[in-house]
């Protein structure tokens, strides 16, 4: 058998309540377990402490809130350091609390969570194993469809922040594998060669660098008149040596 696939018995939900072992605790949460048996139930292969559903539930709340949370507390330091006016203070703080962006931010993490959580729990019970298939397919289905509570100009920053992270685990298998040596100017090297690409797209190709990108190499460098002014030629002749390949091609 494969070290990565484990079957185990079929999923036999908890059907009686007087199974679920009492709690010292008499809480709503408590109450709710006894009268629905279902929610405690989770399928041999899980390790969370909680039922599939119930765990599933509350981590989707608790990653809502997270997003909802985190993105709002940065939106108001932004306010207060721009805005001094305490009547414009409280405008901008009712503004920040209700802003549809940040609701969209947790929306995004609830949703993955809900999904990817859901579907892994799902597919354990309905296929009886735990393999790559689960996760893969689980975290496939609820990227696509969490993307959605993004708005569509922020894609892009969330996408360039996952990519990352996918090349950290890529980078880690491989040095895990023995593929590459571990060393610590390895992310030196990597960070050198993607600056080594932006740089080279936002002076000779700035059509390809996004706008926000733009921004932040025009506020890391604060341009002089020299640098305009190379700045010009290099746009310039990538302009010309465009063309000429049009024509040549």
């Amino acid at each position: 058998m494969s070290q990565d696939v484990i079957n185990s018995p079929p999923f036999k939900p908890c059907s009686d309540p007087s199974t679920i072992p009492p709690s010292p605790h008499k809480t709503i949460l408590d109450r709710i377990r006894r009268t629905h048996p279902l929610l405690s139930c989770k399928t041999p292969f899980c390790k969370h402490d909680n039922g599939c559903i119930e765990n599933t539930l509350v981590d989707s709340i608790k990653s809502f809130l997270y997003g909802y949370g985190i993105n709002t507390a940065i939106s108001l330091i932004g306010m207060m350091l721009r805005t001094r006016k305490l009547d414009l203070i409280a405008k901008q703080l009712l503004r920040c609390l209700f802003s549809k962006g940040n609701f969209d931010v947790g929306g995004f993490m609830g949703v993955m969570t809900l999904i990817l959580k859901g579907q892994i729990c799902a597919m354990r019970k309905i296929r009886n194993k735990e393999d790559w298939a689960n996760s893969f397919f689980s975290g496939l289905i609820s990227g696509y469809l969490s993307i959605f509570f993004i708005r569509e100009k922020s894609r892009l920053t969330f996408a360039t922040f996952f990519l990352s992270r996918a090349f950290d685990c890529v980078y880690n298998s491989m040095v895990k594998r023995k593929i590459i040596n571990n060393s610590k100017y390895n992310y030196v090297i990597i960070f050198l060669l993607m600056n080594l690409l932006t740089v080279y797209a936002r002076f000779h190709e700035p059509y390809l660098v996004p706008k926000s990108l733009s921004k932040f190499y025009e506020f890391v460098y604060q341009k002089g008149p020299l640098e305009g002014q190379l700045e010009h030629v290099l746009t310039e002749m990538t302009k010309r040596r465009r063309i000429r390949n049009n024509i040549i091609g």
